[in-house]
C-alpha cells in the first residue's frame, strides 16, 4: 500500500527493466533486488525464531583481535553513538527505542561494550542483528502504473 495525500492506494505491479510487469509478490522482490544489491530474502521459519537451533562460529579470536576491538569500540565512542540517535525515533524489530538505551546507558554500557567488541573480535554478527524491516515510501507526484 502507498500512503498518499488523500487516501491509501494499492500498487498491484511495477514495471521491470525489461518492460514486463511484476505480480503483487514480485513488487517487493524487485524493490529489494534494485535497492539492496547482493542481499537475499530469508523467510522466517514457520514457528518463528524462538527455539531454533543455531550454529555459532567456532572460537577464532586471538589476543590481537580483542586488543583491536577494544581500540575501535571505546566507551566514549559507544556513548557518542547511543546519544546521537533521536530519542523517540521508531524502534527496530527488537522494539528497543533509542531513549531506552540513553536512559539506561550507565547500566548497559559494560554489557554493550563486551557484546560489540566480541562481535568484532570473533568476526561474527549475531543472526538477530541481520534482520531488518524495510518500508518503501513513494514520493508525491510519482505515479505507479496500475
Amino acid at each position: 500500500m502507498i500512503l498518499s495525500k488523500d487516501e491509501w492506494s494499492a500498487v498491484s505491479s511495477i514495471q521491470l527493466e525489461n518492460g514486463e510487469y511484476t505480480s503483487e509478490k514480485g513488487i517487493l522482490e524487485e524493490l529489494l533486488r534494485v535497492h539492496f544489491l547482493g542481499s537475499e530474502i530469508i523467510m522466517e521459519p514457520s514457528g518463528g525464531w524462538d527455539g531454533l537451533e543455531l550454529e555459532f562460529p567456532k572460537w577464532k579470536g586471538f589476543w590481537e583481535d580483542w586488543a583491536a576491538s577494544k581500540r575501535v569500540i571505546s566507551y566514549e565512542k559507544l556513548k557518542w553513538a547511543v546519544f546521537s540517535f533521536q530519542p523517540y525515533k521508531s524502534p527496530g524489530i527488537d522494539g528497543i527505542m533509542a531513549i531506552m538505551l540513553q536512559q539506561g546507558f550507565e547500566l548497559l554500557a559494560s554489557k554493550l561494550l563486551l557484546l560489540l567488541r566480541a562481535s568484532l573480535a570473533l568476526g561474527y554478527i549475531p543472526i538477530s542483528w541481520r534482520h531488518i524491516r524495510v518500508v518503501f515510501i513513494s514520493k508525491p507526484g510519482n505515479h505507479c502504473p496500475s
